[in-house]
């Protein structure tokens, strides 16, 4: 020990750390490219792909991420809500769509949120920007003396006006590129995001309607069930045929090798047209094995 006293400066270089200070702006003007945009909007840059304003005063928000139960669309929704200053209630959701939204790739890893939800948050912000120097060039006042309630702007001297009407007054308002430019709001001044609300997507889970991918219907569509033995190495030795083809709905057996499924119009001619061809379909039994089938269900 020599006593020496190290500067935080001499102590990282012996260190071989690298330290790295930033000087964040806290707000930047519209027109001015963030450096680093959020993931989704680096292949997603136009602003009305994410967001669109309806007439009957309700927004669309769109997302590529799909939901599958995680009750991402709710969260999507309250995010949207807070940065535009609408109502939870006049937010709609649509996801995974590319032909009218982004393509955000896949929805896995719990990222949706991390991915969606920064990039929703940003256009937001800054669509809400935009809305309020559209409003404020037509007041004649500055923008930071507007004040916006579930979607309506209002001058101090009592002028106001929705941002559908703003947007119908100026139809290509939001036609644009997302700079991610517009700092979003604090989150000591939320009043939607962290509040519990009515999940979106349960109605139609709890209802039977049409909620997840695999209840798309398609023109054409057939459904197929697979069977499959309760264990590997099995050799499926023949098939009854016939028996499928007595199934009302059935289109066609498929085989190859010792894969085998029977293709239906409906789920339920799937299911009965698997048990017809697997339930005692003969296999060479290995290791004991013991033929069955089970309700895997895969479409083409």
């Amino acid at each position: 020990m020599t006593g020496r006293v190290l500067s935080r400066r001499h102590f990282a270089q012996a260190a071989g750390i690298v330290i790295a200070t930033f000087a964040l702006s806290p707000h930047s003007a519209i027109g001015q490219t963030a450096p680093n945009l959020p993931f989704s909007l680096r292949n997603n840059r136009r602003l009305e792909g994410w967001i669109r304003l309806e007439p009957d005063e309700t927004v669309v928000i769109f997302t590529g991420k799909a939901e599958l139960g995680q009750g991402i669309l709710t969260a999507l929704a309250q995010i949207a809500a807070e940065e535009l200053d609408v109502g939870f209630g006049k937010i709609r959701m649509i996801s995974a769509d590319t032909s009218r939204g982004p393509d955000e790739q896949y929805t896995f890893g719990s990222q949706s949120i991390e991915q969606s939800g920064s990039a929703i948050r940003a256009a937001c912000a800054e669509a809400r920007a935009i809305l309020l120097a559209a409003a404020a060039r037509t007041f004649g006042v500055q923008d930071s003396n507007l004040k916006v309630v579930d979607g309506t702007v209002a001058s101090p001297d009592g002028k106001q006006a929705t941002y559908w009407q703003i947007a119908s007054a100026e139809p290509d308002l939001l036609k644009r590129e997302v700079t991610a430019a517009i700092a979003p709001k604090r989150p000591s001044d939320y009043q939607v995001v962290g509040r519990s609300v009515g999940r979106v997507d349960l109605p139609a889970k709890l209802s039977g309607l049409p909620a997840y991918v695999q209840d798309m219907r398609l023109r054409g569509m057939v459904f197929a069930r697979v069977l499959r033995p309760p264990r590997y190495n099995a050799k499926l030795l023949a098939v009854d045929e016939n028996a499928a083809r007595s199934v009302a709905g059935f289109v066609a057996l498929v085989r190859e090798g010792s894969f085998s499924c029977s293709r239906c119009r409906t789920r339920g001619a799937g299911d009965r047209g698997a048990r017809s061809i697997g339930g005692q379909g003969p296999m060479e039994r290995r290791r004991h094995l013991v033929c069955r089938t089970c309700a895997i269900c895969t479409t083409s």
